[in-house]
């Protein structure tokens, strides 16, 4: 893999989730001065505003999954006698969650359909819809190949390295992984 690749493989969620930010936070920041210090406000910048932030959620989520950082209850899992049983709990557990992503991008590919045969705008910048709708597909579609890379890498069959997970990078995480009391 050439290193431009490489890059955009380790920051391409964190790059545009860092960029979706800076601007939702100058947009909000001209409309809280515009309202309060000059007693006006922009339409279109709530409405755009809010398209980012969506768009944020999405990317960030895909993000959560390459970092290994989505809040799970892993009660069930750590009570196992063997770590093979743990093993197999929880590639149990994400190949339901793999399964549920599959479900979305599916569903949503039909809604997006819907979309296209009945175009509509938003109701002030009057952006087709479904631009704003394509990170339902887009976003899921990256957490399933964030999470296939994951398990692809830790088995030896994709090449890179596989980001170490928040309890591994948190300092005050026990070898279980879990957070000392």
């Amino acid at each position: 893999m050439t290193k431009a690749l490489r890059l955009l493989d380790r920051h391409f969620e964190e790059a545009v989730c860092a960029v979706l930010l800076v601007f939702l936070m100058l947009l909000l920041m001209i409309q809280v001065v515009l309202r309060y210090g000059f007693d006006m406000a922009w339409a279109w910048n709530e409405e755009l505003t809010r398209f980012f932030f969506v768009w944020f959620v999405y990317l960030g989520a895909s993000l959560g999954v390459q970092r290994q950082g989505h809040i799970r209850v892993l009660t069930f899992v750590l009570i196992l006698p063997s770590p093979t049983l743990r093993r197999v709990a929880m590639l149990l557990s994400d190949g339901f969650w793999l399964i549920f992503m599959g479900l979305i991008v599916y569903y949503s590919f039909d809604f997006m359909e819907t979309i296209l045969r009945f175009p509509q705008g938003s109701a002030v910048l009057d952006i087709p819809l479904f631009y704003v709708y394509l990170i339902v597909p887009g976003g899921f579609f990256l957490m399933m190949f964030r999470l296939s890379q994951l398990y692809l890498r830790s088995w030896g069959l994709m090449g890179g390295e596989t980001p170490p997970s928040e309890a591994e990078e948190d300092k005050f995480a026990t070898p279980e992984g879990r957070r000392a009391p």
